[in-house]
């Protein structure tokens, strides 16, 4: 048993100092104190600098360092962060408009969520473009994840600028085709402004951008060149229905008023309208949208 006033190993590691003076007082061997003392402070500065004093396993440390890596890039790929970080790209109307699109347009939410729909499948042939003229795997063209280009921001109260489709793009399209990636960034920073319920995170808003993130590969194997064969229209009809199950959840949510309602159901007419034969001719746009604009 240990004599009394005599410091036990774990008060050098809580307060090596006190513990010093307390071995002097009881005439300890000042070479032993010494020692004691440094190997102290060494584990106070060991546990200073993150280190593992407890004996723990390698596996355990790399286990930790991986969680730590994935919290990184989490934070990093949030919305909030990425906004900060976006570059910002031209503004061009929508092609596929048929009005005049003004800088300080408001686009009703029936037409911003069509072109969700309709400007997401013709990425998908503007992929099948650039695969086409490039050395980059089409599946590599486009990645999912927070936009990193934008072209306006929105200064009316109450609404949003949202962007359309929700990708990022291989750096290696910007490094080694210029002509092609600047086209290809004002199509991924184009936004329309919205009232701010569509454009949530939590809300409609992100569960469309979740969809469009689920069905960014499939919508890479589709060649826009051939024909509507039944494996492209399973594609199309599943990512249409994706948008009409999202619409119809939001209205039985609760979360939105009368007029936000209103507005949900005139989005899920409109969808419904649009055959998968038209959402096919969209694709085959795409393989010419870079083309005319280079």
């Amino acid at each position: 048993m240990r004599e009394a006033n005599r410091p036990d190993p774990e008060e050098f590691n809580r307060n090596p100092e006190r513990a010093l003076l307390q071995q002097m007082m009881f005439g300890g061997d000042p070479a032993e104190l010494i020692i004691n003392l440094a190997r102290a402070r060494a584990n106070q500065e060991q546990q200073a600098s993150g280190g593992d004093t407890s004996g723990g396993s390698s596996s355990g440390q790399s286990s930790s360092a991986g969680s730590n890596q994935r919290a990184a890039r989490s934070r990093q790929n949030s919305p909030a962060v990425q906004r900060r970080t976006r570059r910002r790209s031209r503004h061009e109307p929508d092609p596929s408009s048929e009005t005049n699109e003004d800088l300080n347009d408001i686009r009703d939410v029936a037409y911003h969520f069509v072109r969700r729909l309709t400007r997401f499948v013709r990425l998908g042939g503007i992929g099948q473009y650039v695969t086409d003229q490039t050395s980059i795997h089409r599946a590599d063209v486009f990645y999912e994840g927070c936009s990193e280009h934008q072209d306006r921001t929105c200064s009316i109260p109450g609404h949003h600028a949202a962007h359309v489709v929700r990708v990022r793009i291989n750096g290696n399209v910007e490094t080694e085709f210029p002509e092609i990636f600047e086209p290809l960034q004002t199509f991924v920073g184009h936004t329309h402004f919205v009232p701010q319920y569509a454009n949530v995170w939590r809300g409609l808003g992100g569960e469309i951008d979740r969809i469009q993130e689920r069905f960014l590969q499939e919508i890479s194997t589709i060649d826009f060149r051939g024909d509507l064969t039944s494996r492209v229209e399973d594609i199309l009809r599943r990512l249409k229905q994706a948008f009409l199950d999202a619409i119809e959840n939001a209205i039985r949510s609760g979360r939105y008023n009368e007029q936000q309602v209103r507005d949900l159901e005139a989005v899920m007419e409109a969808i419904r309208d649009i055959t998968i034969r038209e959402l096919f001719e969209k694709g085959r746009e795409g393989l010419n949208h870079i083309p005319f604009r280079m």
